[in-house]
């Protein structure tokens, strides 16, 4: 019986968007850290596992300085009904904030949720 699993990856890229988002690259920025035990997975949704849909979905969102993610956004879409299960996961996801000067600070980062099934 073939199962299907989502998976991701996040990769920190972080961008001066606003004045108050930092980049990774700015003298001082430390990067946020994912909690252990998070993230929650992307739920693969029965639609799509019938449809056999496979492939990521890259996702765009802020780390807050509560370690807390918002304005999360599809970058790279997948199928609607993914996009919106990795969008719901990731917004549930805790950080541990990233810094500057020791000092929490909001961080844009971008994220991708691999879809496939699994033998």
């Amino acid at each position: 019986m073939r199962a299907a699993v989502a998976t991701l990856a996040v990769t920190l890229s972080l961008t001066a968007a606003a004045q108050q988002i930092y980049d990774v690259n700015d003298q001082g920025i430390m990067r946020p850290e994912l909690v252990k035990d998070v993230p929650v997975p992307a739920r693969y949704t029965p639609d799509a596992m019938r449809r056999k849909i496979e492939g990521s979905v890259l996702l765009r969102g802020v780390i807050l300085e509560s370690g807390r993610v918002a304005d999360v956004k599809v970058v790279e879409s997948l199928d609607p009904e993914l996009d919106q299960e990795a969008v719901a996961a990731f917004s549930k996801w805790a950080f541990k904030p990233g810094t500057k000067e020791g000092a929490p600070v909001a961080v844009r980062v971008t994220c991708k949720m691999a879809f496939a099934f699994k033998d």
